[in-house]
């Protein structure tokens, strides 16, 4: 409602303070702005969800290297490391 309280203001609220996208006296009139924001702003979120998934099907095309030499790493070290802690307990009890 306007300050008169006989206008409808139809705003959007932004970073940059209030907009001011539909004034009128007109219920109707305010009433089809309101139904083409909404439409628009649907329109814009559909868009925004089909373009998503093309993003991410290109960062899970990108190839994994290293993973198995890793693994063989770490299973060594883990082997070493438990060969480690066994010799430790034995001289330990020595």
């Amino acid at each position: 409602m306007g300050r008169d309280k006989r206008i409808y203001r139809f705003v959007q609220d932004s970073r940059f303070g209030r907009i001011v996208i539909a004034e009128s006296h007109d219920v109707a009139a305010v009433v089809d702005a309101v139904t083409d924001y909404v439409a628009r702003r649907m329109i814009e979120r559909e868009h925004a969800l089909v373009a998503t998934p093309a993003l991410e099907a290109v960062a899970a095309e990108k190839p994994r290297r290293g993973g198995f030499w890793i693994f063989v790493f770490g299973f060594i070290a883990g082997a070493a490391a438990l060969f480690a802690l066994a010799l430790f307990s034995t001289l330990r009890n020595l």
